[in-house]
């Protein structure tokens, strides 16, 4: 199927966007336990039946590596981040 997802539904990643716009990307930490700084993020690539509203986020790992994982808006509040889905 086609995402159906407008630009407008992802008012939930504003604040992290513009961190990022202004060269203020916020410090995340990976699974892994390494640290990094959010680089940039991709919407709409991968909705699912489940979870039809996230986005994927790129950070720049302080050992130079790039990793990636995706986020969500909190589920009783979907124009807002959902923080834990950062870290």
């Amino acid at each position: 199927g086609t995402n159906q997802n407008d630009v407008a539904d992802y008012q939930w990643l504003q604040v992290l966007v513009d961190e990022i716009a202004s060269n203020r990307g916020r410090r995340v930490v990976g699974a892994n336990g390494l640290q990094g700084r959010a680089m940039f993020i991709v919407c709409g690539a991968c909705p699912t039946i489940g979870v039809g509203m996230q986005a994927v986020l790129y950070c720049l790992m302080d050992d130079g590596t790039v990793d990636f994982w995706w986020i969500k808006p909190q589920a009783e509040n979907p124009s807002v981040l959902e923080e834990q889905t950062v870290n």
